[in-house]
């Protein structure tokens, strides 16, 4: 048998030491597990679930608190009976004998009362506590887990997102119990997520668009990377990621087209304009330079910073930022922003939806086998016949 306490600094330990997570990670488990542990426990009790120095649960008395503040008002008032015996010092003997006999049977009585409150605050403390930290992890089933989601909603008033990481947090918990042996069945297994309300993603409009990558200064080898990266961003409906892993060797000059490796590794074959292709080759011969003093070109990649190295995905957003900027445009659009706005121009102007899904190459539709085998010159008519970006749908 396993407490709840017990199982939960189990995971916890599980989390940081054979997961290696970071301490950042860890506090956040551990935070997540001490809502679940309050709510199992139960936190109207008098029970505490709080965490250690050392980043593990336990459990204190709530009454512990309610009792240090007593113990402190009956030394003030113990103090103030003692102040007004000295201000009576001058009275006579007799009446002294008899303060000072009646002080100390105050006192005695008070003392006896004090030590017998203790006792049965100390009593009923353990008593609860007993009762309550060392519930049994595998008595914890799916009836009662599943009103953690509520609890946490009404109680807590936590956010849909708060409330999603924790029961991913319990759900990790208790597959790791189960892996265990500590419970023999998984309760959060039915647990369900809050509903979220769906966010339908920013686009561009074709003016915005348009005007957008018309603000990069082509003269310059940093402006040509910024509209080449806008452009195939939109142009092509690229991922960020699939953006800044392109290197030059998966360009084809001879057949204009581009191999995308996507998520998984999967690789899609997408075609690419004269114009693409006519501002690629002036690219390459004059990015250098971007790369400052020192520095040099040292790898394959097609989109460089001023080291010479790769793009990172921070860095798109924040070029992508600077012309939002100038643009005027709000910042809550992104760099997936032209991924979304590729799909919607190609639907606005009649494209086939399978051809999309290809183009944007979702898992749903086919292997990397049939994306590298598609007919290049039916997706090309796609584009002519759809895609407001080309010459012939623009007049």
């Amino acid at each position: 048998m396993k407490s709840v306490i017990e199982a939960f600094n189990l995971f916890i330990e599980h989390v940081r030491v054979e997961r290696g997570a970071s301490e950042h990670t860890v506090r956040a488990y551990t935070g997540d597990l001490r809502e679940l542990a309050s709510y199992i426990i139960g936190d109207d009790v008098g029970i505490n679930v709080v965490v250690d120095t050392q980043g593990y649960l336990h459990t204190e008395h709530a009454s512990m608190e309610h009792a240090s503040m007593e113990h402190a008002s009956t030394e003030h008032a113990s103090m103030e009976h003692a102040s007004t015996e000295h201000a009576d010092a001058n009275t006579p003997a007799d009446a002294n004998t008899s303060a000072d006999a009646n002080t100390s049977a105050d006192a005695n009585t008070s003392a006896d009362a004090n030590t017998s409150a203790d006792a049965n605050t100390s009593a009923d403390a353990n008593t609860s506590a007993d009762a309550n930290t060392s519930v049994d992890i595998a008595q914890v089933d799916a009836y009662f887990l599943r009103n953690f989601t509520p609890y946490l909603s009404s109680r807590k008033n936590l956010s849909d997102s708060s409330i999603e990481r924790k029961i991913a947090t319990t759900k990790s918990l208790y597959k790791y119990l189960l892996a265990t042996g500590i419970v023999s069945t998984n309760p959060a297994k039915g647990l369900k997520f809050p509903k979220k309300d769906k966010k339908h993603p920013e686009i561009f409009s074709i003016d915005s668009i348009l005007q957008l990558m018309n603000l990069p200064d082509k003269s310059k080898a940093s402006g040509l990377r910024d509209a080449l990266l806008m452009d195939f961003m939109y142009s092509m409906g690229v991922r960020v990621s699939e953006l800044v892993s392109m290197d030059v060797g998966d360009i084809d000059f001879g057949a204009m087209h581009i191999i995308i490796t996507g998520k998984g590794g999967k690789q899609r074959i997408l075609p690419m304009f004269a114009e693409h292709m006519e501002l690629i080759n002036k690219y390459i011969l004059i990015r250098s330079q971007i790369v400052a003093k020192g520095h040099r070109i040292d790898s394959d990649c097609l989109f460089i910073n001023k080291y010479g190295k790769r793009l990172s995905d921070r860095s798109v957003r924040n070029i992508v930022d600077k012309y939002l900027t100038k643009a005027g445009l709000p910042l809550t659009l992104s760099p997936h922003s032209f991924r979304h706005t590729f799909a919607t121009h190609l639907l606005e102007s009649g494209a086939d939806i399978r051809s999309i899904q290809e183009l944007l190459g979702h898992d749903s539709l086919a292997t990397t086998e049939k994306y590298t085998h598609m007919n290049l010159i039916a997706l090309l008519k796609v584009y002519d016949e759809s895609h407001p970006a080309n010459a012939k749908n623009t007049n």
